[in-house]
């Protein structure tokens, strides 16, 4: 079970405890909505890059079928990688290493066309990052 708490400035309310499934929450239609809508979650300076990201490619040209939940980027040029899971997925860790691993490949360059593309096909402006740089390359 999860412990929820209702947070109000400094005051942390514990609530009953639940479930997402119960709550009838899903990953992408609630808890990935709500992280890219408070960014400030994964960090005080990470921009959303992409969500539901799935364009992967090998070294060798392949396509990868991985679909990578949030990808952000720090100030510094880190890649943040957000991988999200409504239940007790003993896996979560292996995607995240996996995930982790091809976003090392990404250049500068890969980086903005990603973020281009995410931007055209949301209706989300794009997150600001204070003092948010490019990835260095």
């Amino acid at each position: 079970m999860t412990q929820y708490f209702t947070v109000s400035g400094s005051d942390a309310v514990p609530q009953r405890s639940t479930t997402m499934q119960a709550e009838g929450l899903r990953e992408v239609d609630h808890l990935e909505q709500w992280i890219v809508a408070h960014p400030e979650i994964l960090g005080d300076d990470v921009m959303i890059v992409s969500t539901q990201f799935a364009r992967w490619q090998s070294a060798a040209g392949d396509l990868a079928s991985e679909r990578l939940d949030i990808l952000g980027l720090d100030s510094q040029g880190t890649p943040v990688v957000v991988e999200l899971k409504r239940g007790g997925d003993k896996r979560v860790h292996l995607q995240a290493l996996t995930y982790a691993a091809l976003v090392a490949r990404f250049t500068a360059e890969d980086l903005g066309a990603v973020h281009a593309a995410y931007l055209r096909t949301s209706e989300s402006e794009p997150t600001p990052a204070e003092g948010y740089a490019p990835c260095r390359g």
